[in-house]
């Protein structure tokens, strides 16, 4: 799973001692750097009224969203700077290297790379996407789709449909919002009960 992806509301970093989360203050919202080894914590200056925090690859930067605007700061504080503008709320926010950050905006219709430090290096107009997440090994998006997982070629905007089915060969039940591949083969989601459910996945056949 990309760093960070899991929860809209919370990133932990990759050597796991701390986590960043949104805190509501008064009518709006500010970040929280919180330590899993000793759970001391204080606020982030500068992340008032952020969102969808999401600490690099490499933990040394944090990306997130505040206003119209995708911010980045370095984690262990500093000024947060404007990266680039976002086009409504973005459907997902992920670094998938520690130099680059992908976007989906435009309401899941518009993806975008981003470089926090050169700017944006590609942007392109995709098939719509819900929670998106990209898989690195074939440079893909996995999404949701009125309850149905997809799989996006960003390159050519072909779509494959996940036809996944349970241990026992039965249809798996729809997908309520995120679902994610962990080790190339299962398909985790979230179901519309609540539950979290995993399904047999192959990435040759999206069955």
């Amino acid at each position: 799973t990309p760093y960070g992806s899991n929860l809209r509301g919370v990133s932990v970093a990759p050597d796991g001692r701390l986590a960043v989360y949104v805190v509501k203050q008064g009518s709006s919202t500010i970040l929280w750097r919180r330590s899993l080894l000793d759970a001391t914590a204080s606020p982030i200056p500068g992340t008032e009224g952020a969102s969808t925090p999401r600490i690099s690859p490499d933990g040394t930067r944090l990306a997130f969203i505040a206003g119209p605007g995708l911010m980045t700061a370095p984690l262990t504080g500093g000024q947060p700077r404007a990266v680039a503008d976002v086009d409504g709320d973005p459907f997902s926010l992920d670094w998938i290297s520690p130099t680059t950050l992908l976007v989906t905006d435009q309401a899941g219709l518009r993806l975008r790379q981003i470089d926090p430090d050169a700017g944006t290096v590609d942007n392109r107009s995709i098939p719509l996407c819900f929670d998106c997440s990209w898989i690195p090994e074939t440079r893909q998006l996995l999404g949701n789709l009125r309850g149905v997982a997809v799989v996006i070629d960003p390159a050519t905007g072909t779509v494959w449909q996940v036809k996944t089915r349970t241990a026992q060969g039965q249809p798996s039940s729809p997908l309520a919002g995120w679902s994610r591949l962990v080790g190339d083969r299962y398909l985790v989601y979230q179901s519309p009960q609540g539950e979290l459910r995993a399904a047999p996945y192959d990435r040759a056949s999206h069955t």
